[in-house]
Protein backbone atom coordinates (compact mmCIF):
# COMPACT_ATOMS: atom_id res chain seq x y z
CA UNK A 1 0.00 0.00 0.00
CA UNK A 2 1.30 3.39 -0.98
CA UNK A 3 0.63 4.88 2.45
CA UNK A 4 3.28 2.80 4.13
CA UNK A 5 5.88 3.91 1.61
CA UNK A 6 4.83 7.49 2.19
CA UNK A 7 4.96 7.15 5.94
CA UNK A 8 8.39 5.57 5.74
CA UNK A 9 9.78 8.50 3.80
CA UNK A 10 8.56 10.83 6.55
CA UNK A 11 10.95 9.12 8.92
CA UNK A 12 14.01 9.67 6.78
CA UNK A 13 15.70 12.59 5.06
CA UNK A 14 14.21 13.68 1.79
CA UNK A 15 16.64 14.66 -0.94
CA UNK A 16 14.97 17.17 -3.24
CA UNK A 17 16.01 17.18 -6.89
CA UNK A 18 13.39 19.67 -8.10
CA UNK A 19 13.04 23.45 -8.13
CA UNK A 20 12.81 25.54 -4.97
CA UNK A 21 10.46 28.54 -5.06
CA UNK A 22 10.87 31.07 -2.23
CA UNK A 23 7.99 33.35 -1.29
CA UNK A 24 7.88 36.24 1.16
CA UNK A 25 9.60 39.50 2.13
CA UNK A 26 12.94 39.79 0.33
CA UNK A 27 12.42 36.50 -1.54
CA UNK A 28 12.11 35.80 -5.26
CA UNK A 29 8.30 35.91 -5.13
CA UNK A 30 6.23 38.25 -2.99
CA UNK A 31 3.01 36.26 -3.52
CA UNK A 32 2.24 32.55 -3.52
CA UNK A 33 -0.04 33.19 -6.50
CA UNK A 34 2.98 34.04 -8.64
CA UNK A 35 4.38 30.52 -8.23
CA UNK A 36 3.13 27.79 -10.62
CA UNK A 37 1.69 25.76 -7.73
CA UNK A 38 -0.76 24.17 -10.19
CA UNK A 39 1.99 22.50 -12.19
CA UNK A 40 4.70 21.23 -9.82
CA UNK A 41 6.84 18.16 -10.39
CA UNK A 42 8.58 15.62 -8.19
CA UNK A 43 11.10 17.23 -5.84
CA UNK A 44 9.70 20.77 -6.15
CA UNK A 45 9.58 22.78 -2.92
CA UNK A 46 7.62 25.97 -2.29
CA UNK A 47 9.03 27.77 0.77
CA UNK A 48 6.69 30.43 2.19
CA UNK A 49 8.36 32.69 4.75
CA UNK A 50 6.57 34.24 7.71
CA UNK A 51 5.55 37.87 7.49
CA UNK A 52 3.69 39.99 10.06
CA UNK A 53 0.56 40.22 7.89
CA UNK A 54 -1.20 37.12 6.52
CA UNK A 55 -1.03 35.82 2.98
CA UNK A 56 -4.55 36.59 1.73
CA UNK A 57 -4.31 34.04 -1.04
CA UNK A 58 -6.11 31.01 -2.50
CA UNK A 59 -4.68 28.56 -5.01
CA UNK A 60 -4.46 25.12 -6.53
CA UNK A 61 -1.65 22.80 -5.43
CA UNK A 62 -1.07 20.02 -7.95
CA UNK A 63 1.61 17.78 -9.37
CA UNK A 64 2.99 14.26 -9.14
CA UNK A 65 5.66 13.62 -6.55
CA UNK A 66 7.23 10.28 -5.65
CA UNK A 67 7.89 8.52 -2.33
CA UNK A 68 11.52 9.67 -2.38
CA UNK A 69 10.87 13.04 -4.01
CA UNK A 70 7.53 14.41 -2.86
CA UNK A 71 6.24 17.87 -3.66
CA UNK A 72 6.60 20.02 -0.53
CA UNK A 73 4.66 23.18 0.32
CA UNK A 74 6.48 24.44 3.41
CA UNK A 75 5.97 27.31 5.83
CA UNK A 76 9.14 28.89 7.20
CA UNK A 77 8.61 30.38 10.69
CA UNK A 78 10.29 33.50 12.08
CA UNK A 79 12.90 33.37 14.87
CA UNK A 80 10.08 33.20 17.46
CA UNK A 81 8.46 30.21 15.81
CA UNK A 82 5.53 32.12 14.30
CA UNK A 83 4.22 30.29 11.25
CA UNK A 84 3.02 32.03 8.08
CA UNK A 85 -0.74 32.61 8.03
CA UNK A 86 -3.00 31.85 5.06
CA UNK A 87 -6.20 33.81 5.65
CA UNK A 88 -9.33 33.16 3.61
CA UNK A 89 -11.01 36.46 4.45
CA UNK A 90 -10.72 38.78 1.42
CA UNK A 91 -8.25 36.34 -0.13
CA UNK A 92 -7.34 36.61 -3.80
CA UNK A 93 -7.16 33.56 -6.06
CA UNK A 94 -4.13 33.08 -8.25
CA UNK A 95 -4.70 34.23 -11.84
CA UNK A 96 -2.24 31.72 -13.32
CA UNK A 97 -5.02 29.16 -13.69
CA UNK A 98 -8.74 28.57 -13.25
CA UNK A 99 -10.10 25.71 -11.21
CA UNK A 100 -13.49 24.43 -10.14
CA UNK A 101 -15.17 25.15 -6.82
CA UNK A 102 -13.02 28.08 -5.74
CA UNK A 103 -15.60 28.74 -3.01
CA UNK A 104 -14.77 25.49 -1.25
CA UNK A 105 -11.28 26.06 0.20
CA UNK A 106 -8.08 28.03 0.60
CA UNK A 107 -5.93 25.26 -0.97
CA UNK A 108 -7.36 22.71 -3.34
CA UNK A 109 -4.98 19.77 -3.75
CA UNK A 110 -5.20 18.05 -7.12
CA UNK A 111 -6.72 19.34 -10.35
CA UNK A 112 -9.67 17.94 -12.21
CA UNK A 113 -8.65 15.19 -14.59
CA UNK A 114 -5.21 14.91 -13.00
CA UNK A 115 -3.68 12.48 -10.57
CA UNK A 116 -1.63 14.46 -8.07
CA UNK A 117 0.40 12.31 -5.71
CA UNK A 118 2.83 12.49 -2.78
CA UNK A 119 2.33 16.08 -1.65
CA UNK A 120 3.28 17.47 1.78
CA UNK A 121 1.84 20.63 3.37
CA UNK A 122 3.89 21.61 6.41
CA UNK A 123 3.97 24.54 8.85
CA UNK A 124 1.05 26.96 8.29
CA UNK A 125 -1.81 28.63 10.09
CA UNK A 126 -5.07 28.47 8.10
CA UNK A 127 -8.13 30.49 9.04
CA UNK A 128 -11.37 32.20 7.96
CA UNK A 129 -12.51 30.08 5.01
CA UNK A 130 -16.20 30.28 5.95
CA UNK A 131 -19.41 31.64 4.47
CA UNK A 132 -19.31 34.75 6.61
CA UNK A 133 -16.42 35.90 4.38
CA UNK A 134 -15.81 36.67 0.72
CA UNK A 135 -12.85 36.34 -1.67
CA UNK A 136 -11.81 37.43 -5.16
CA UNK A 137 -11.87 34.57 -7.64
CA UNK A 138 -9.37 33.92 -10.45
CA UNK A 139 -11.50 35.99 -12.87
CA UNK A 140 -11.47 39.01 -10.58
CA UNK A 141 -15.03 38.64 -9.25
CA UNK A 142 -16.01 38.71 -5.59
CA UNK A 143 -17.57 35.52 -4.27
CA UNK A 144 -18.80 34.21 -0.96
CA UNK A 145 -17.44 30.97 0.42
CA UNK A 146 -19.69 27.95 0.44
CA UNK A 147 -21.07 26.85 3.81
CA UNK A 148 -18.77 23.80 3.76
CA UNK A 149 -15.60 25.71 2.80
CA UNK A 150 -12.40 24.45 4.38
CA UNK A 151 -8.71 25.21 4.77
CA UNK A 152 -7.33 22.32 2.69
CA UNK A 153 -9.35 20.06 0.38
CA UNK A 154 -7.61 17.13 -1.30
CA UNK A 155 -9.84 16.26 -4.24
CA UNK A 156 -8.18 14.55 -7.23
CA UNK A 157 -5.08 13.12 -5.59
CA UNK A 158 -3.46 10.34 -3.58
CA UNK A 159 -1.02 10.27 -0.64
CA UNK A 160 -1.41 13.72 0.89
CA UNK A 161 0.22 14.63 4.20
CA UNK A 162 -0.57 17.75 6.25
CA UNK A 163 1.55 18.31 9.36
CA UNK A 164 2.54 21.01 11.86
CA UNK A 165 -0.42 23.24 11.02
CA UNK A 166 -3.11 25.14 12.90
CA UNK A 167 -6.61 25.48 11.46
CA UNK A 168 -9.50 27.51 12.90
CA UNK A 169 -12.52 29.64 11.97
CA UNK A 170 -13.27 27.66 8.81
CA UNK A 171 -16.44 25.82 7.80
CA UNK A 172 -14.75 22.44 7.78
CA UNK A 173 -11.17 22.46 8.99
CA UNK A 174 -10.20 19.81 6.45
CA UNK A 175 -12.38 18.06 3.91
CA UNK A 176 -10.96 15.09 2.09
CA UNK A 177 -12.35 14.46 -1.39
CA UNK A 178 -14.12 11.51 -2.87
CA UNK A 179 -13.07 9.86 -6.11
CA UNK A 180 -9.58 8.42 -6.39
CA UNK A 181 -8.40 5.94 -3.80
CA UNK A 182 -6.85 8.41 -1.44
CA UNK A 183 -4.60 8.35 1.62
CA UNK A 184 -5.02 11.60 3.54
CA UNK A 185 -2.84 11.95 6.64
CA UNK A 186 -2.92 14.77 9.17
CA UNK A 187 -0.38 14.84 11.98
CA UNK A 188 0.95 17.09 14.75
CA UNK A 189 -1.63 19.77 14.00
CA UNK A 190 -3.95 21.89 16.18
CA UNK A 191 -7.47 21.87 14.74
CA UNK A 192 -10.10 23.85 16.65
CA UNK A 193 -13.16 26.11 16.46
CA UNK A 194 -14.12 25.20 12.92
CA UNK A 195 -17.74 24.59 11.96
CA UNK A 196 -18.15 28.35 11.61
CA UNK A 197 -21.14 29.43 9.54
CA UNK A 198 -23.91 31.99 9.23
CA UNK A 199 -26.09 29.15 10.52
CA UNK A 200 -24.54 27.91 13.75
CA UNK A 201 -27.17 25.19 14.12
CA UNK A 202 -26.00 23.30 11.03
CA UNK A 203 -24.70 19.79 11.82
CA UNK A 204 -22.90 19.46 8.48
CA UNK A 205 -19.55 21.20 9.03
CA UNK A 206 -16.82 19.84 11.27
CA UNK A 207 -13.21 20.08 12.40
CA UNK A 208 -12.50 17.16 10.05
CA UNK A 209 -14.69 15.75 7.29
CA UNK A 210 -13.17 12.92 5.30
CA UNK A 211 -14.96 11.73 2.20
CA UNK A 212 -13.62 8.81 0.27
CA UNK A 213 -13.98 6.48 -2.61
CA UNK A 214 -13.26 2.74 -2.49
CA UNK A 215 -9.94 2.09 -0.81
CA UNK A 216 -9.71 5.53 0.80
CA UNK A 217 -7.77 5.81 4.08
CA UNK A 218 -7.98 8.72 6.53
CA UNK A 219 -5.25 8.99 9.19
CA UNK A 220 -5.10 11.42 12.11
CA UNK A 221 -2.16 11.15 14.51
CA UNK A 222 -0.44 13.27 17.19
CA UNK A 223 -3.05 16.03 16.78
CA UNK A 224 -4.75 18.34 19.28
CA UNK A 225 -8.39 18.59 18.27
CA UNK A 226 -10.44 21.22 20.08
CA UNK A 227 -14.08 22.24 20.09
CA UNK A 228 -16.36 22.95 17.13
CA UNK A 229 -17.95 26.38 16.65
CA UNK A 230 -21.33 24.97 15.54
CA UNK A 231 -23.21 21.69 15.93
CA UNK A 232 -20.94 19.55 13.77
CA UNK A 233 -18.59 16.72 14.76
CA UNK A 234 -14.98 16.86 15.88
CA UNK A 235 -14.09 14.11 13.41
CA UNK A 236 -16.47 12.86 10.73
CA UNK A 237 -15.17 10.27 8.31
CA UNK A 238 -16.71 8.43 5.39
CA UNK A 239 -13.39 6.93 4.34
CA UNK A 240 -13.23 3.19 3.83
CA UNK A 241 -10.71 3.04 6.65
CA UNK A 242 -10.16 5.54 9.45
CA UNK A 243 -7.01 5.29 11.57
CA UNK A 244 -7.23 7.67 14.52
CA UNK A 245 -4.36 7.26 16.94
CA UNK A 246 -2.41 9.11 19.63
CA UNK A 247 -4.49 12.30 19.59
CA UNK A 248 -6.10 14.62 22.14
CA UNK A 249 -9.77 15.04 21.12
CA UNK A 250 -11.80 17.40 23.28
CA UNK A 251 -15.08 19.29 23.22
CA UNK A 252 -17.38 19.84 20.32
CA UNK A 253 -21.13 20.31 20.48
CA UNK A 254 -21.77 16.93 18.90
CA UNK A 255 -19.93 13.62 18.77
CA UNK A 256 -16.19 13.37 19.11
CA UNK A 257 -16.01 10.62 16.45
CA UNK A 258 -18.57 10.04 13.70
CA UNK A 259 -17.31 7.20 11.50
CA UNK A 260 -20.00 6.35 8.98
CA UNK A 261 -20.72 4.87 5.58
CA UNK A 262 -18.92 6.04 2.47
CA UNK A 263 -18.45 4.61 -1.01
CA UNK A 264 -16.45 1.47 -0.29
CA UNK A 265 -18.03 0.07 2.88
CA UNK A 266 -15.78 -2.95 3.45
CA UNK A 267 -12.68 -2.05 5.47
CA UNK A 268 -11.97 -2.18 9.21
CA UNK A 269 -11.04 0.95 11.18
CA UNK A 270 -8.78 1.54 14.17
CA UNK A 271 -9.04 4.04 17.02
CA UNK A 272 -6.34 3.69 19.67
CA UNK A 273 -4.10 5.54 22.09
CA UNK A 274 -6.31 8.67 22.18
CA UNK A 275 -7.41 10.92 25.02
CA UNK A 276 -11.06 11.75 24.34
CA UNK A 277 -12.81 14.35 26.53
CA UNK A 278 -16.58 14.80 26.29
CA UNK A 279 -17.38 18.22 27.77
CA UNK A 280 -20.36 19.39 29.80
CA UNK A 281 -21.61 21.74 27.07
CA UNK A 282 -22.07 19.16 24.32
CA UNK A 283 -25.59 19.27 22.87
CA UNK A 284 -25.32 15.78 21.34
CA UNK A 285 -24.93 13.18 24.08
CA UNK A 286 -23.07 10.69 21.89
CA UNK A 287 -19.30 10.20 21.93
CA UNK A 288 -18.52 7.62 19.20
CA UNK A 289 -20.78 6.74 16.26
CA UNK A 290 -19.84 3.73 14.15
CA UNK A 291 -22.23 2.78 11.37
CA UNK A 292 -24.28 4.61 8.78
CA UNK A 293 -26.27 7.79 8.24
CA UNK A 294 -26.95 7.56 4.49
CA UNK A 295 -29.10 4.45 4.41
CA UNK A 296 -26.30 2.11 3.36
CA UNK A 297 -25.37 -0.98 5.37
CA UNK A 298 -21.55 -0.98 5.52
CA UNK A 299 -19.52 -3.88 6.84
CA UNK A 300 -16.34 -4.06 8.89
CA UNK A 301 -15.17 -3.75 12.48
CA UNK A 302 -14.08 -0.80 14.55
CA UNK A 303 -11.18 -1.79 16.79
CA UNK A 304 -11.28 0.63 19.73
CA UNK A 305 -8.43 -0.01 22.14
CA UNK A 306 -6.28 1.66 24.79
CA UNK A 307 -8.09 4.96 24.72
CA UNK A 308 -8.75 7.12 27.78
CA UNK A 309 -12.25 8.62 27.64
CA UNK A 310 -13.26 11.32 30.10
CA UNK A 311 -17.00 12.00 30.11
CA UNK A 312 -18.22 15.25 31.71
CA UNK A 313 -21.65 15.21 30.04
CA UNK A 314 -24.61 13.89 32.03
CA UNK A 315 -26.62 11.09 30.39
CA UNK A 316 -24.03 10.65 27.64
CA UNK A 317 -23.80 7.54 25.45
CA UNK A 318 -20.31 6.23 24.75
CA UNK A 319 -21.15 4.29 21.57
CA UNK A 320 -23.81 4.24 18.88
CA UNK A 321 -23.41 1.36 16.43
CA UNK A 322 -26.02 1.97 13.75
CA UNK A 323 -25.34 -0.62 11.01
CA UNK A 324 -26.28 -4.27 11.39
CA UNK A 325 -23.19 -5.52 9.55
CA UNK A 326 -20.75 -3.33 11.49
CA UNK A 327 -19.41 -4.39 14.87
CA UNK A 328 -17.20 -3.00 17.61
CA UNK A 329 -14.29 -4.59 19.43
CA UNK A 330 -13.62 -2.62 22.62
CA UNK A 331 -10.45 -3.51 24.54
CA UNK A 332 -8.15 -2.09 27.23
CA UNK A 333 -9.85 1.32 27.50
CA UNK A 334 -10.62 3.59 30.44
CA UNK A 335 -14.20 4.93 30.50
CA UNK A 336 -14.32 7.49 33.29
CA UNK A 337 -17.55 9.30 34.15
CA UNK A 338 -17.16 12.68 35.81
CA UNK A 339 -20.92 13.05 35.24
CA UNK A 340 -23.58 11.39 37.45
CA UNK A 341 -24.58 8.73 34.91
CA UNK A 342 -24.16 7.49 31.35
CA UNK A 343 -24.92 4.60 29.03
CA UNK A 344 -22.31 2.41 27.41
CA UNK A 345 -24.14 2.26 24.11
CA UNK A 346 -26.85 1.42 21.62
CA UNK A 347 -25.84 -1.41 19.32
CA UNK A 348 -27.64 -2.43 16.14
CA UNK A 349 -24.45 -4.19 15.09
CA UNK A 350 -22.67 -6.47 17.53
CA UNK A 351 -20.05 -5.51 20.06
CA UNK A 352 -17.55 -7.38 22.17
CA UNK A 353 -14.58 -6.54 24.30
CA UNK A 354 -12.56 -7.21 27.41
CA UNK A 355 -10.24 -5.68 29.99
CA UNK A 356 -11.84 -2.25 30.16
CA UNK A 357 -12.00 0.01 33.23
CA UNK A 358 -15.49 1.50 33.69
CA UNK A 359 -16.98 3.91 36.21
CA UNK A 360 -19.74 2.44 38.38
CA UNK A 361 -22.13 5.02 36.89
CA UNK A 362 -21.97 3.48 33.38
CA UNK A 363 -24.88 1.18 32.53
CA UNK A 364 -25.27 -1.32 29.71
CA UNK A 365 -21.74 -2.76 29.58
CA UNK A 366 -22.61 -6.20 30.94
CA UNK A 367 -21.56 -7.98 27.74
CA UNK A 368 -17.94 -6.92 28.19
CA UNK A 369 -15.68 -9.46 29.85
CA UNK A 370 -12.97 -9.04 32.49
CA UNK A 371 -14.09 -5.48 33.22
CA UNK A 372 -12.61 -3.49 36.06
CA UNK A 373 -15.35 -1.44 37.76
CA UNK A 374 -14.47 1.46 40.00
CA UNK A 375 -15.04 5.03 41.12
CA UNK A 376 -11.64 6.55 40.38
CA UNK A 377 -8.98 5.23 37.96
CA UNK A 378 -6.41 7.35 39.82
CA UNK A 379 -5.10 9.76 37.25
CA UNK A 380 -2.14 11.90 38.29
CA UNK A 381 -3.94 15.26 38.13
CA UNK A 382 -7.33 15.76 36.46
CA UNK A 383 -7.29 19.49 37.26
CA UNK A 384 -4.23 19.93 35.06
CA UNK A 385 -5.48 17.34 32.53
CA UNK A 386 -2.73 14.86 33.36
CA UNK A 387 -4.38 11.51 32.65
CA UNK A 388 -1.35 9.34 33.30
CA UNK A 389 -1.77 6.69 35.99
CA UNK A 390 -0.80 7.02 39.64
CA UNK A 391 0.87 4.32 41.67
CA UNK A 392 -1.83 1.98 42.92
CA UNK A 393 -4.24 2.52 40.03
CA UNK A 394 -6.45 -0.48 39.24
CA UNK A 395 -5.65 0.10 35.54
CA UNK A 396 -2.02 -1.02 35.89
CA UNK A 397 -0.74 -4.46 34.76
CA UNK A 398 -4.06 -5.81 33.51
CA UNK A 399 -3.51 -7.35 30.06
CA UNK A 400 -1.13 -10.18 29.27
CA UNK A 401 -0.03 -10.87 25.69
CA UNK A 402 -2.13 -8.28 23.86
CA UNK A 403 -1.69 -8.41 20.07
CA UNK A 404 -2.70 -5.20 18.31
CA UNK A 405 -5.28 -5.86 15.57
CA UNK A 406 -4.31 -5.32 11.96
CA UNK A 407 -0.68 -4.78 12.92
CA UNK A 408 -1.49 -1.30 14.26
CA UNK A 409 0.92 -1.31 17.15
CA UNK A 410 0.37 0.49 20.42
CA UNK A 411 3.88 1.94 20.23
CA UNK A 412 3.35 5.65 21.05
CA UNK A 413 1.71 7.87 23.66
CA UNK A 414 0.37 11.37 23.08
CA UNK A 415 2.06 14.16 25.04
CA UNK A 416 0.33 17.52 25.55
CA UNK A 417 0.43 19.05 23.06
CA UNK A 418 1.34 17.92 19.55
CA UNK A 419 4.05 15.49 20.54
CA UNK A 420 4.56 11.90 21.63
CA UNK A 421 6.84 9.46 23.42
CA UNK A 422 7.42 5.81 22.74
CA UNK A 423 5.29 3.41 24.76
CA UNK A 424 6.98 0.47 26.46
CA UNK A 425 5.22 -2.19 28.51
CA UNK A 426 6.43 -2.31 32.12
CA UNK A 427 6.36 -5.57 34.14
CA UNK A 428 5.31 -7.57 31.03
CA UNK A 429 1.59 -6.67 31.32
CA UNK A 430 -0.14 -3.90 29.41
CA UNK A 431 -1.86 -1.09 31.32
CA UNK A 432 -5.28 0.19 30.37
CA UNK A 433 -5.87 3.48 28.60
CA UNK A 434 -3.68 5.77 26.53
CA UNK A 435 -0.74 5.83 28.97
CA UNK A 436 1.53 3.17 30.37
CA UNK A 437 2.31 3.70 34.07
CA UNK A 438 5.58 5.59 34.50
CA UNK A 439 5.40 7.56 31.24
CA UNK A 440 7.72 10.57 31.40
CA UNK A 441 6.68 14.02 30.26
CA UNK A 442 9.71 14.43 28.01
CA UNK A 443 8.53 15.29 24.54
CA UNK A 444 9.85 13.82 21.34
CA UNK A 445 9.51 16.45 18.63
Amino acid sequence: MKYFLFFTLMLHSIVSIGTTYKVGPGQTFSRIGSVPTHNLVAGDTVMVYYKPTPYYEKFLLAGVGTPTNPIVFMGIPDVNGNMPVLDGENAISSTLFNFENENRQIIKVGKTGGNSDFIIIDGFVFRNANNLNTFTDSNGFQQSYNSNACAVRPAECNNILVRNCEVYNCGNGFQGGAGNPQVFTIEKSYIHDNGLSNDQTTPYIHNFYALGGPGSIFIIQYCHIGGVAGDGQNIKSRADQSIIRFNWIEGGNSRQLDLVDGAGLTMDSYVYGNIIVKTQTDSNKGIVHWGQDNGRNPTGKLYFYNNTIINKCNSATYFLASASERSLVVQNNIFYDVSPSSSFGTFIGGFSGSNNWLSTSISGADSLTASVIGVNPMFINTTFLDYRLQTGSSCIDIVNGFIAPGGYSLNKEYISHLSYVNRSIVNSKLDLGAYEYGTALECKK
